[in-house]
């Protein structure tokens, strides 16, 4: 059983972080190089990869320094047997109420998702958001009817701007356009006009909003 902080840190790669000034709270992130589907999308035309934020500017200067250091220390972290019990550790040590995964990278295995959902499921007072475009990994948790606790959401995003998944398949989505004619009965992120930050909107982690928009800029 984990005692300390430090070592829920370190059977976590570091553990999580508030250093993303625009999320509200903790992150934990891969690099988005790491992504399986993500990886393939930046380079298709009309994707909502293409240009990732996440692989340019302080992503891209630091990618051999120490971001992408952390990020591959997240990496392999994700197979400790201690991973789980870490991270609910740090959700009630730092008494967390919104958790983000993951503000770069992505879901890497179905075990990764399983993984996430047994955290929430030991930090009921602490609020998951998962944006995805695994969409592998998600059905097959819908197939084999994983039991996902209230306090989590997946929220699978459409591979291409102004495309719409359906949420008959998906309960919830994520959508990115370019012109507000595609928006649609979405929530309309309003980050754009926050300096890019999020401030008191909690949206994403609100599993009755089917399908979040995110303007392209």
């Amino acid at each position: 059983m984990i005692t300390t902080l430090k070592e829920a840190k370190e059977v976590t790669g570091g553990g999580i972080t508030k250093q993303n000034r625009k999320m509200p709270e903790y992150n934990y992130d891969t690099s988005a190089w790491d992504c399986i589907t993500g990886s393939k999308l930046v380079q298709v035309e009309g994707s909502t990869c293409q240009g990732c934020y996440a692989q340019k500017g302080n992503y891209l200067r630091y990618k051999n320094g120490s971001v992408g250091k952390s990020h591959k220390k997240h990496l392999e972290s994700l197979s400790n047997p201690k991973w789980v019990e870490g991270m609910a550790y740090q959700m009630k040590h730092y008494k967390v109420k919104y958790m983000r995964f993951h503000s770069s990278g992505d879901l890497q295995s179905y075990e990764h998702l399983k993984n996430i959902v047994e955290v929430a499921k030991l930090s009921p007072d602490t609020k998951f958001w998962i944006p995805t475009r695994e969409i592998e990994f998600i059905t097959q948790a819908k197939k084999e009817r994983l039991n996902m606790p209230d306090n989590i959401v997946f929220r699978v995003s459409a591979p291409m701007k102004n495309g719409k998944l359906r949420n008959e398949t998906f309960k919830n989505t994520s959508s990115v356009i370019t012109d507000k004619k595609f928006l649609g009965n979405s929530w309309s992120c309003p980050a754009q006009k926050q300096g890019g930050a999020c401030l008191d909107c909690r949206k994403c982690w609100d599993s009755n909003i089917s399908d979040v928009a995110y303007p392209f800029h």
